[in-house]
């Protein structure tokens, strides 16, 4: 049942504005980061090779874009469902909500991954233009942005996990949208400080930007942990909810 409900949630994003903004979100990100290298005409790629150009893409991808993306991602998907009535449809199917939701959840998460691809693919793709246009440099291929993909896709599961409860209760689309701007501007502040475990928008920039390997283990974790209980909580309190109705 939940690998039929993925299905049709993906079938019902199909040419949205979900879909699209999983390609337009990491393209920003590679916009903004390609008109910089223009600017200075690619000096440092000579001297520094494309590693700073790919870390540059990660950073602002993982501490700035992600979390905007998954504040707007989640809004979308549920957002659907609150302006055609759709939840009312749903539960006139043999649906229960605790499914749905778990559904909804993973699906947002896929086009989380989806973006984090394009991204990867993007920027490889314009280091391919650029040396074709003659600028040219050393490690074209990052492993090391790779693992930071991957690190930071986990981290931001408590982040996602939480928009999605707050887009899920709320139908205006003002609160997740809220939320996501107000906790994306406290990142760069609490990351650094002693603070940032209680601050679930800081696991993303401390699983791959920490130098200490300790607390990039422990945003992980923390993250596995946030996701799992509160995804719990909210299947349980959905199930009860069935029962009363």
């Amino acid at each position: 049942m939940l690998i039929k409900l993925i299905q049709i949630e993906l079938l019902k994003t199909k040419r949205s504005l979900a879909l699209l903004m999983m390609f337009l979100s990491p393209l920003m990100v590679l916009l903004i980061n390609l008109l910089q290298l223009l600017h200075n005409e690619g000096k440092y790629i000579a001297e520094r090779g494309w590693s700073l150009y790919w870390m540059s893409n990660s950073a602002l991808w993982g501490y700035f874009m992600m979390p905007l993306y998954i504040a707007l991602i989640t809004a979308l998907l549920n957002g659907t469902e609150h302006r055609s009535n759709g939840w009312r449809f749903m539960m006139t199917l043999p649906v229960k909500q605790k499914d749905l939701f778990l559904a909804k959840l993973i699906l947002a998460w896929i086009y989380l991954i989806g973006a984090s691809l394009v991204l990867f693919a993007s920027t490889l793709f314009s280091i391919v233009c650029l040396e074709a246009f003659g600028i040219s440099g050393t490690n074209m291929l990052s492993f090391e942005v790779i693992q930071n993909l991957l690190y930071s896709t986990i981290a931001c599961l408590a982040v996602l996990t939480i928009q999605h409860v707050v887009s899920w209760r709320w139908k205006n689309i003002v609160a997740p949208l809220g939320l996501g701007v107000i906790a994306t501007m406290s990142i760069v502040q609490l990351s650094h400080t002693k603070y940032w475990h209680f601050n679930p928008w800081t696991y993303i920039l401390t699983s791959t930007n920490s130098a200490d390997p300790t607390s990039q283990t422990l945003a992980i974790v923390y993250s596995l942990a946030i996701t799992l209980g509160l995804t719990l909580v909210a299947m349980y309190w959905l199930g009860r909810r069935e029962v009363t109705c």
